[in-house]
């Protein structure tokens, strides 16, 4: 009979230097597991976070993974989730927008709200109009700056699952100038955003807004289009 598996995202703080992944690899291949893709996510800084998808036998322990990837020196496991079948990078950014454009200008915010969680790897995501943004610091602040404002914070609602103290907060608008809406992150205190997953947010965010860019004018142009009422 077939052993049974489970597929899971490993979260992996690596120091920046020749080896360290294969190491990584190598420690993830002690413990009966496959690796089957490899996310690499640039930070800030002399380390590097590493998403790692991996098949991984049923009856694996979690703590004793995690504590043969820590021994490693420099390297951390930071986080791990169960996953879906893999995508691709590409794929899965077509699917973003795809499911944008089917959503619509009307229920954009939902679809939004959802692909920023996937990106993010976050259980939740506010999306503020511009005229909401100014009763949320941190949106009012990106809103100023005109791009991300990442910092450590209280979330704008009280969120369960992030706890009672404060956590990372990451606030983008959909445009540098003109912006529509503000995107608001909220993680734990323990998993900082990469300089990839804001870059990911960013872009999304201005698909977003180019797609209520075009509707806008095409609602234009129809109402421009309809003949004069009668005097």
């Amino acid at each position: 009979m077939q052993a049974m598996s489970i597929r899971c995202r490993l979260r992996v703080q690596l120091p920046d230097r020749r080896g360290a992944l294969a190491n990584l690899t190598g420690v993830i291949a002690k413990f009966g597991g496959d690796v089957v893709a490899v996310d690499i996510h640039e930070v800030e800084g002399a380390d590097a976070v590493d998403e790692i998808s991996v098949v991984m036998p049923d009856d694996w322990d979690p703590d004793q993974l995690a504590a043969g990837i820590n021994a490693m020196e420099g390297a951390r496991l930071v986080s791990w989730s169960p996953q879906e079948p893999h995508r691709d990078a590409v794929v899965q950014a077509l699917r973003w927008t795809r499911l944008l454009i089917e959503a619509g200008v009307h229920r954009c915010d939902l679809e939004l709200s959802r692909s920023i969680c996937e990106i993010c790897t976050s259980s939740v995501t506010w999306i503020y109009l511009v005229e909401e943004a100014s009763t949320v610091e941190i949106a009012q602040a990106a809103l100023d700056l005109g791009g991300p404002v990442v910092r450590m914070g209280q979330p704008p609602t009280s969120v369960d699952s992030l706890g009672a103290g404060p956590a990372w907060i990451l606030a983008v608008p959909d445009a540098p100038q003109g912006a529509r809406r503000v995107a608001v992150v909220a993680r734990p205190a323990s998993l900082s955003f990469t300089v990839t997953e804001v870059d990911r947010v960013q872009a999304l965010l201005s698909v977003s807004h180019s797609l209520n860019e075009s509707g806008s004018r095409h609602n234009e142009h129809v109402r421009l289009s309809l003949p004069a009422p009668d005097a």
